[in-house]
């Protein structure tokens, strides 16, 4: 049975001896996304790098190429659509203690947050997951919903 993570041996299988290994081809999508000049553009590859998150093998090419920060910055815009993909990117990634760690230190909690009063029902249900996954990884957590004001949930504050 395949996993639907990617590791060393089969990503060697499916990039073949001439296709672009994982981080070259990230870093090209990152480039495209810095160089592109109309929106729709940017929410293709937003999208691309979102999908990309999910999965363990990326993470740290997420981290070397600040694919994270890439992600709060698309929650900064006022484009929706580029919001969400944002968001997902967060939430897909933020299992990981290493990209949930940069993510506070990039203050993303307080755009988590902010995301949870978006017009948009998927935005706010990625908001929830995200913010629910940083719960679950406790210390850095708290650390950073406390400093946002904002309690992780009912459970962990009897006070509201």
């Amino acid at each position: 049975m395949r996993s639907m993570f990617t590791n060393v041996q089969r990503q060697v299988e499916r990039t073949g001896r001439s296709g672009t290994p994982r981080d070259k081809y990230l870093q090209d999508l990152v480039s495209q996304f810095q160089n592109a000049t109309d929106e729709e553009s940017k929410e293709k590859i937003a999208a691309n790098l979102a999908n990309f998150a999910y999965d363990p093998f990326n993470y740290a090419f997420m981290r070397q190429l600040n694919v994270l920060e890439l992600f709060l910055d698309c929650i900064t815009e006022p484009n929706e659509r580029l919001i969400e993909f944002g968001i997902g990117g967060i939430c897909n990634s933020c299992v990981d203690p290493a990209n949930a760690l940069v993510i506070v230190q990039c203050g993303g909690i307080p755009l988590i947050i902010q995301c949870l009063s978006s017009p948009v029902r998927n935005t706010v249900s990625i908001s929830e997951a995200s913010k629910r996954r940083f719960c679950s990884l406790g210390d850095l957590c708290t650390w950073g919903f406390v400093l946002s004001m904002q309690p992780c949930d009912k459970e962990r504050d009897p006070e509201t």
